[in-house]
């Protein structure tokens, strides 16, 4: 933007020629008494200066471009941040039926299963797929717990804040 406008430019000097110097051919002699001085005035005007507008021109393009970019991130992020949230909230509401109702009740079944297996009243392969069914209970707990943390991570990475 500078290089748009006019450059003016003021000079002093102050000098001393020391010695034998030869003026309209004489020698004279200059002594450190013997001062010079001096000053200078420049005014330089831009003829040319399409190169600089265009580069204003592009620099503003970049700079749209960039906040364009910002306000595109910042609406995923928020949106991703909104889409973590409710996968939180789904993971721990489901791993507290897991701890109050399901786990216990895959216990019991365990529990009950092996009694009934020793007291003759079920067959081992009927007590098999009774433990299988309790094993895919806590599978899906485990599976609930993997995908709690995922979910709490995804949100710490979000924000910034560990909990």
């Amino acid at each position: 933007m500078n290089s748009l406008l006019p450059d003016l430019r003021v000079g002093y000097f102050n000098q001393t020629l020391i010695g034998f110097q030869n003026i309209n051919g004489q020698e004279t002699y200059y002594g450190p008494s013997k001062r010079f001085q001096g000053f200078q005035i420049g005014v330089s005007i831009p003829l040319f200066f399409n190169g600089d507008v265009a580069k204003i021109k592009a620099a503003g393009i970049t700079k749209l471009k960039a906040e364009t970019n910002y306000i595109s991130t910042a609406n995923t992020l928020s949106g991703q941040f909104k889409q973590d949230v409710q996968e939180y909230i789904k993971y721990k509401t489901t791993l507290e039926y897991y701890k109050s109702t399901a786990l216990p009740n895959a216990d019991l079944i365990i529990e009950q299963s092996t009694k009934a297996l020793q007291a003759g009243e079920i067959s081992a392969l009927e007590h098999l797929l009774n433990l299988r069914n309790a094993l895919d209970i806590k599978k899906g707990y485990l599976d609930m717990v993997n995908g709690f943390n995922q979910a709490l991570l995804n949100l710490e990475y979000l924000t910034g804040v560990k909990n």
